[in-house]
C-alpha cells in the first residue's frame, strides 16, 4: 500500500512540475509599470511634474505634462539590460487626460544607439484618439522593434508621454511590455 502511495504522489509532483514549467505560447514578455507613487516614493530627486492629484487615474499621483514639463517621466535602458533575448515589439500604454483639444500629448520611442544619439524618433499623437476632455482615456501603441535594427543590443531605448503645448495633458498608469523573438 505505501509503494502505491508513493508512485501516486511521484506521479502528481512530476505532473505539477511539468505544468508549472510549461509555456503554452512561447511568448516571452517583459513588462515594466509606472503609476507615479512609486516614483514619487523611492526617489526625493523626482521630476517637478510629478504632482499630487485628487484627480490621479490610480492613487494620488501623476505626470502633468506642457510647454514647461515636456516630458513624463521617461523609461530609459539600454535593448542589452533589457533582455539576453532579441526584442521583437513594443507594446506601451498610458491613461492620459487633456483639459483642451489644443494639447497634444504624443506617446514616443526614442531609439539611439551606444552614444545616445537618436537614430530614430517614433511618435503617435494620441489627441486624435481622445473625444473626451477632462477623462482618463487608455492609449495602446506598438512599434516593432526589429525594423532599422531598432532592437541591436547596443541600442537604447527611451519610452516616454510628451506635450510641448501651453495646454496641460496628464499622465498616469504608464506600462511597457517588450516581446521578445
Amino acid at each position: 500500500m505505501m509503494k502505491i502511495i508513493l508512485k501516486i504522489n511521484l506521479f502528481l509532483l512530476a505532473t505539477v512540475t511539468i505544468s508549472c514549467n510549461s509555456n503554452s505560447n512561447n511568448d516571452s514578455k517583459l513588462t515594466y509599470t509606472n503609476n507615479f507613487e512609486t516614483d514619487y516614493a523611492f526617489n526625493s530627486h523626482h521630476q517637478g511634474n510629478v504632482i499630487k492629484s485628487a484627480d490621479a487615474h490610480s492613487g494620488w499621483f501623476v505626470s502633468k505634462i506642457d510647454s514647461t514639463q515636456v516630458f513624463s517621466t521617461t523609461f530609459n535602458m539600454q535593448v542589452s539590460d533589457i533582455s539576453k533575448n532579441p526584442l521583437q515589439f513594443v507594446h506601451f500604454s498610458a491613461w492620459i487626460k487633456m483639459e483642451s483639444m489644443n494639447s497634444q500629448p504624443m506617446m514616443v520611442v526614442d531609439v539611439a544607439d551606444s552614444t545616445k544619439k537618436t537614430l530614430e524618433w517614433l511618435a503617435l499623437h494620441v489627441n486624435q484618439q481622445i473625444t473626451e476632455l477632462n477623462e482618463w482615456v487608455k492609449v495602446d501603441v506598438k512599434f516593432d522593434l526589429t525594423d532599422n535594427k531598432r532592437n541591436s543590443p547596443s541600442n537604447y531605448l527611451k519610452i516616454y508621454v510628451s506635450n510641448g503645448k501651453k495646454e496641460p495633458s496628464y499622465v498616469d498608469d504608464i506600462s511597457i511590455t517588450f516581446n521578445e523573438e
